[in-house]
């Protein structure tokens, strides 16, 4: 009950303008529509909460933290967007929006540091080195879950570790290791099983 009613506004990003929802909400719904700039629509009824819609590749520069709510962002747009923060002002507005986009954009935070990408500051990466070892944890979840998961497949037919190790050229103690924790929770996600053998990893370095 923090905010009036009249002062919630609906807001959908999305990469195409969904031409057929438009139409909708304008011929069946009643609601108007009002273009502020190219690329934001917004959509008023009486009564009703306010719905806009931001289409990012439509905004210009002056828009540009609105352009990069995006999970297909450029590594220059991201350089602007993370350079504009540091150089003006800062609020939590733009804390909001960056953190927004990079939690969308993992692969791009991946291949920033794969690369050694010259055009991004060490100042920058500084700045989203979290988010790139949370991404970087992130892949390496999945893909092991991939792998877990045909491992799983082959156990549940009744396989044995050092058969399925055979088959799938695989380390004989990897695959045991697999298939304890999917005798010990049958009904686990190849993506639970995989993080619990990262911590069990992690135990065993410490």
């Amino acid at each position: 009950d923090e905010s009036k009613f009249e002062d919630i506004t609906i807001s959908f990003v999305s990469n195409t303008i969904a031409e057929n929802l438009f139409e909708h909400l304008e011929t069946q719904r009643k609601y108007v529509k009002t273009t502020y700039v190219k690329g934001i629509y917004y959509f008023q009824k009486e009564g009703d909460i306010p719905v806009q819609f931001i289409i990012p590749k439509e905004l210009g520069e002056k828009h540009k933290w609105l352009a990069g709510l995006t999970n297909k962002i450029s590594k220059e747009m991201l350089h602007s967007l993370v350079k504009d923060y540091k150089e003006k002002e800062k609020n939590e507005y733009k804390e909001a929006v960056l953190d927004a986009i990079l939690k969308a954009n993992h692969e791009l935070l991946r291949q920033i540091k794969e690369e050694e990408d010259m055009t991004m500051s060490k100042e920058v990466l500084e700045i989203f080195r979290p988010e790139i070892e949370e991404a970087e944890i992130k892949g390496e979840i999945k893909g092991k879950a991939d792998l877990i998961l045909i491992i799983k497949k082959k156990r549940l037919k009744g396989l044995e570790p050092e058969t399925i190790a055979d088959m799938l050229e695989l380390e004989t103690d990897y695959v045991k290791a697999v298939v304890d924790l999917i005798d010990k929770a049958p009904n686990a996600s190849a993506i639970e099983i995989s993080r619990k053998l990262m911590i069990e990893f992690d135990k065993q370095l410490a």
